[in-house]
């Protein structure tokens, strides 16, 4: 098991290794050519093999660069999933001025019933976009947002109507999308490859 578990863990620091040579010099993590958007996980990876200041300037960098007033970041077209990793990685570092307007950016796409859509404005909420705020909902501190989070993806469950699938979006107030309402619902095959498995958290 040891051995297992010190795979894992070079493995990892393998790949922040990897990623940190490509931070550019003013801090930021977009050169051309690449997309502008995938920065989103980087401050939380680098921190935890103990690369603070690398993390602190690409931080330093989203604030001058990419920061909204409304709280969103710049090219994250409202993701609400990309806007949850980036959340907690600034707040696990104490960068309030950044996590606090993301938040609340986050809060205010909140649906009804809990959950929380891929992208902001979308008609429907998804799983993993609802389950991961639900964490970044604990960082932060708002146990009423994590157990309406919590409350949703029970629902979700609950609603499943056969074993082999797993449809994981709901409308605004509750109810699952299948294809019954939605043609084009979206779902979990279970007996094939390739499929979406991160739905599932």
């Amino acid at each position: 098991m040891k051995n297992k578990l010190d795979a894992y863990r070079n493995a990892g620091l393998k790949a922040v290794e990897f990623t940190l040579k490509f931070q550019q010099p003013d801090g930021g993590y977009i050169w051309e050519g690449f997309v502008k958007d995938a920065y989103h996980k980087q401050a939380y990876t680098w921190q935890l093999f103990g690369h603070f200041s690398e993390a602190q300037r690409l931080l330093n960098w989203v604030k001058k660069n990419t920061l909204q007033s409304d709280g969103q970041l710049k090219d994250f077209s409202g993701d609400i999933y990309k806007h949850s990793w980036f959340f907690q990685g600034a707040h696990k570092l104490g960068r309030f001025d950044l996590s606090y307007p993301v938040m609340s950016f986050i809060l205010s796409c909140q649906a009804p019933c809990g959950g929380f859509p891929h992208f902001a404005g979308d008609e429907l909420i998804r799983s993993l976009a609802t389950a991961w705020t639900g964490v970044s909902a604990l960082y932060y501190g708002n146990v009423e947002v994590a157990k309406k989070v919590a409350q949703c993806c029970i629902s979700m469950l609950e609603q499943q109507p056969r074993e082999d699938r797993f449809y994981f979006q709901m409308t605004q107030d509750g109810k699952l999308a299948t294809e019954k309402d939605y043609p084009n619902a979206e779902f979990i095959d279970s007996t094939k490859t390739m499929q979406c498995y991160w739905e599932v958290g």
